[in-house]
This record gives structure tokens, sequence and C-alpha cells, in this order.
């Protein structure tokens, strides 16, 4: 039976957001493979949301997420070219965009899904090791420092449970909260009523967009244009198109409101 959009609206911490995206006529429900290969890796993405949802969906919202053992749901496998060995098969998102970096020494993944999924970004070294995770939305809580400050001291516990979840994201002087990670964690009205009036676009681009429960729009689907961002050979940023062909770029380790 299809839960009400309403309800997983609540459960998803976007019930502030209804009437901004794009009605859905029933939950995302596919089975989708994506196979990518270069020169030394071969990698497979599958996932299927076609059965129990109750189960995935416990697993999905919970701590770890995607990337809990429990998720038979979605998963990375990554086989040496050469050899034929398996290098990694690890838990993931349901994914609908994959690639290889041109060094082959990681893989990016990316979703459009939104539905029992708050994870839309994922890179993974040849090793299987998670270089970055994060989820992405149309838009976000912004604050002011003083606003945010004012925002712990009325609900420390909101406070303190958004940042176990690295919820809490500064950037150029301006505080943002990603509404998915509250409504997973689930607070007082009085909580959600102090942030209500600070909704606003992604701070990575104002040109993302949403349905009501399956889809975020957040990277040109065509072609995603991926580049990696170096600082002498340290990997520090993810570099890609938004739906409109514009590009920004995401930190791989962000300044968290600690």
């Amino acid at each position: 039976m299809r839960r009400s959009v309403a309800t997983f609206l609540l459960v998803g911490g976007l019930v502030l957001f209804i009437g901004l995206g794009q009605a859905d006529r029933e939950d995302y429900n596919r089975v989708k493979n994506i196979l990518v290969e270069d020169k030394a890796l071969s990698v497979l993405h599958h996932h299927d949301w076609s059965f129990d949802s109750e189960r995935r969906s416990k697993i999905m919202q919970s701590w770890m997420g995607p990337f809990r053992p429990e998720n038979v749901y979605a998963y990375i496998e990554c086989v040496d070219q050469f050899s034929g060995r398996i290098l990694f098969r690890k838990p993931s998102p349901p994914l609908t965009y994959l690639w290889i970096s041109n060094d082959s020494n990681y893989i990016v993944g990316l979703s459009e899904i939104r539905f029992d999924n708050l994870v839309q970004l994922v890179v993974f070294d040849r090793k299987g090791r998670l270089v970055k995770q994060r989820g992405i939305g149309a838009r976000e809580y912004e604050l002011t420092k003083s606003e945010y400050d004012g925002f712990v001291r009325q609900f420390p516990a909101a406070a303190a449970s958004l940042l176990s979840r690295d919820g809490i994201v500064l950037f150029q002087g301006k505080v943002f909260i990603n509404p998915t990670s509250l409504g997973v964690l689930g607070y007082s009205n009085e909580a959600w009523d102090y942030l209500a009036h600070k909704s606003a676009p992604s701070h990575f681009s104002a040109n993302f967009s949403e349905s009501t429960s399956n889809w975020v729009y957040w990277y040109k689907r065509d072609d995603p244009g991926l580049q990696l961002t170096y600082k002498g050979k340290v990997l520090v940023g993810i570099s890609l198109l938004d739906p409109k062909g514009q590009r920004f770029e995401i930190p791989i380790s962000e300044e968290l409101g600690r």
C-alpha cells in the first residue's frame, strides 16, 4: 500500500517544503543496473527498490543508512580487469549515475533518487574505502551564526544529534542545515518552528529541484561533466554540472558546525 505523501515528507524531514516539488504518482519501486568500465576496472551498481519496503525504509533511514551490512537492496561491486579479482563489494545508496576517474583510483556515484534514500553522492577509492558521502536537496535551512547559536541554546539535543550526523555545514559565514537529517532524527514542533522560515536554495546551486517524494534533480543528466579537484596529490573536491549546465564543487572535507 502506498505510503501517504504527507507521512513520507514528515519522516524524510521535508514537511516544510510541501508544494515546492512536482507530484509523484507512486513511490519509486524500480530495479536498476549500471555498468561502467575502463582499462583497469569494471564497476557494477545494482539496486532493487521493488520489494520489502517497510524493512528497507527502516534500514535506509537509520544510523549508517545505506552503508549498513543489512542493506541487501543496493550495492557497488568493483572488479580488477586484469586479474578478474573482485576488489570490493559494498552496500550503497540507489544510484542513477556511475563514473570512474581517469586514473582509475576513484569511483563516483550520483543519485537522483530520494525515496528511502538520504545519500545522493558517494565516492569510493579502488580499495573500497568510502571517501565521501553526502545528501543533496533542492533546499536547506540557512541561518546566520547568531541564529544558529540561538538554535543550539534552545534545542541542544537537536543540535547535538545533527552534529553527530554531520547535518550542519558552515559556508561563507552562514550555517546550512540539511532538512532530511532533521526528519530522520525527529524533533519537537518548537524546533521545527524555529527553522520554519529559514528555507533557502541549496548553497551549491539554486538550479536544483525536487519532486514531492521520489526525485531530486541536481546534476546534468546527460553528462554531469564530473571532474576531481586535487591539492597536490590529495583529493579535495568533486566538480560537476547542475541541471542548467552551471559548474559547482562539493568539497571532500566540509566545514562542519562543531
